[in-house]
């Protein structure tokens, strides 16, 4: 039998009389949050059944947002504003892990230096575990933030509820807002600079557990650093999720949702293009910036170096190919790579030694035969330049497993093929993607075993 919507819930109602025997038995589970006035005829009314009423909706309205997920709906980008102190904040609206909504019907301009909200908010809602300084002298990294407040208004005339008593004045509505707020972040990094603390920032929210950063009660859209009240950088990616971005996991393999794989190299090809600009065409490893890449991402340029074919970006652990790729086919592989974990350079040496990484050059797929008919194959051996990690480690560490490039005894004898790779390797938009260690390592291959056929009978 289909269920009338017009008929409103469609719950079996149960006897009084049975209910305390359910509940002996163990299969009647009440909820205490979702009890609501019953009204009948006669019944007197207080201001207190009114409100009960109105947490009942309330609360089933949060449980609901929290089945969805929480993240971003729509809007709220984060872009600098007129000063440096200034930000604005598109219209938009979403929905906080606590499940209440925040909405923004029009742009909004903040200035940073508005000392009294900020600090006020961050100490009334308790976002904050340590005091912070005033925002005027304010220096670190902060998530900006859009919490849900509600305050009373508009005025009404009470009348007395005794024969005797006075007639008042009370506040006639409750008014639902969003609050912008400020949240501290909390890493052991305050006296680095904001662009190292920027790094370790991502590599703990990218590659760590996952654990609440801030309160469930707030909806992060960008984290923030400061020096001195003014903003030094705006990263959106590294703390804004879209709407369900939470439930997007590979089922019972505990992998990090894909939105956050993806949120992952998002924040890099930001923060890349930053730390490419500062370095004003100077090279430079990946370790040096990033604790932690994404399992795909774009590289900066010059990082091969086309006299002798050497990288000088990954660390010489990580071993490193390098091939051509149609561009319209480099979306899908970094789509499939997006499956794998970060490369971590902060993590176990043993760790590094199982990675690998394939260089790309995205060609139209017009020139792609033409491009491949000048190679001699199709991918092609980068030896590392220099061992960005040795410096982490000990002396009689680095004696038993260094791995320096063989100076070349003789000079490179330049053929066609090599100018061909020299051309793409000068390719504004080379892409690196994490290799799997099953398909790559020969040591991990299986080897075919002959099976004598079973003899006729």
């Amino acid at each position: 039998m289909a269920m009338n919507l017009t008929l409103g819930a469609a719950r079996e109602l149960i006897d009084p009389a049975d209910v305390a025997a359910l509940r002996t038995a163990g299969v009647l589970v009440s909820d205490p949050r979702r009890e609501r006035p019953r009204y009948f005829d006669g019944r007197f009314l207080a201001a207190r059944d009114l409100i009960r009423d109105q947490q009942y909706f309330l609360t089933r309205e949060a449980d609901l947002g929290r089945e969805a997920g929480s993240g971003v709906a729509s809007g709220l980008f984060v872009s600098p504003g007129d000063t440096p102190q200034g930000l604005n904040v598109a219209a938009g609206q979403g929905i906080t892990p606590a499940g209440e909504l925040v909405l923004l019907p029009h742009t909004l301009k903040i200035n940073l230096a508005d000392i009294p909200v900020a600090e006020q908010y961050s100490a009334k809602f308790g976002l904050g575990r340590i005091p912070v300084a005033p925002l005027r002298s304010r220096t670190g990294l902060f998530v900006l933030a859009l919490r849900p407040v509600e305050f009373s208004a508009n005025p009404v005339g009470a009348y007395p509820t005794t024969l005797t008593g006075p007639r008042t004045v009370e506040d006639g509505d409750i008014v639902e807002a969003t609050a912008v707020v400020l949240v501290p972040w909390q890493d052991d990094g305050a006296a680095d600079a904001l662009e190292a603390r920027r790094g370790r920032a991502a590599r703990t929210i990218f590659t760590q557990s996952q654990q609440a950063m801030v309160s469930a009660n707030v909806l992060p859209i960008a984290m923030l650093a400061l020096q001195g009240n003014n903003i030094v950088w705006i990263d959106e990616a590294m703390v804004r999720r879209e709407l369900g971005a939470d439930r997007g996991d590979l089922p019972g393999l505990g992998f990090a949702p894909r939105a956050l794989r993806l949120a992952h190299l998002m924040q890099h090809q930001v923060h890349l293009a930053d730390v490419v600009a500062q370095m004003r065409g100077r090279s430079f490893p990946a370790a040096s910036q990033f604790p932690a890449l994404p399992p795909a991402g774009p590289l900066p340029p010059g990082i091969i170096d086309t006299a002798d074919f050497t990288q000088r970006y990954f660390p010489s652990e990580v071993d490193c190919d390098f091939s051509i790729i149609p561009d319209d086919e480099l979306p899908a592989l970094v789509e499939e790579a997006l499956a794998l974990p970060p490369i971590d350079f902060l993590a176990p040496e043993a760790a590094l030694d199982l990675t690998a990484v394939l260089i790309l050059a995205p060609v139209p797929r017009a020139e792609f035969r033409g491009t491949l008919s000048q190679l001699q194959s199709r991918t092609r051996l980068l030896k590392p330049a220099a061992p960005n990690l040795v410096a982490q480690r000990k002396p009689l560490e680095i004696l038993q497993r260094l791995r320096l490039p063989l100076p070349v005894s003789t000079p490179v004898v330049a053929t066609p093929a090599d100018a061909e790779w020299a051309r793409l390797a000068n390719l504004p938009t080379l892409w690196y993607v994490r290799r799997r260690n099953l398909a790559y390592r020969d040591d991990l291959a299986g080897t075919p075993v002959v099976v004598n056929p079973p003899t006729p009978s």
